[in-house]
């Protein structure tokens, strides 16, 4: 009987670890694929081509067109330039909103980017909501929200990141 118990404690013990095991493999696999989306968005958030993109957004977009008209109304070319930037950072806030991503990463990094994309941009997409009669861009509005709650200079302050001066 005592060997029976003993080696059905054992097996249960066994049992334990390897869920405890798989579990952390699978997080260790998900931690994995998001490193590489995270990067992925990085790069592209930061390329050439985006900035100019971004660039566009601050010195041009209220120059060339009126908000009331939203951004789908727009022709082509500059449609395109504001969609790209606009769906990265719905993206980035989705991913935030939904846990994937670390929001301090996102916010620490280009959070103060993103607050100034959101500014240039708001009357366009409020416009285009109403014109759509729908919830547009709601997760990149919900990042800015949240940056502008916990500014980045905050984040990185208490990353206490060193400087060589």
């Amino acid at each position: 009987m005592g060997v029976e118990i003993s080696s059905l404690i054992l097996s249960i013990t066994a049992l334990i670890i390897s869920f405890l095991v798989a579990l952390r493999q699978m997080q260790i696999a998900q931690q994995a694929n998001t490193l590489a989306a995270v990067i992925s968005l990085f790069r592209e958030y930061r390329s050439h081509d985006f900035k100019e993109k971004i660039a566009y957004i601050h010195n041009s977009l209220k120059k060339n067109y009126k908000a009331e008209e939203g951004i789908w109304s727009m022709p082509e070319e500059d449609r395109e330039k504001v969609l790209s930037v606009c769906h990265l950072c719905d993206t980035l806030g989705a991913l935030v909103a939904h846990n994937i991503i670390n929001e301090n990463l996102v916010i620490s990094y280009i959070g103060d980017s993103i607050n100034g994309l959101w500014s240039s941009l708001e009357d366009y997409i409020v416009n285009e909501r109403e014109i759509r009669n729908s919830a547009y861009q709601q997760f990149f509005e919900h990042l800015v929200k949240r940056i502008r709650e916990k500014p980045p200079s905050q984040i990185r302050r208490k990353l206490k990141l060193k400087s060589l001066k």
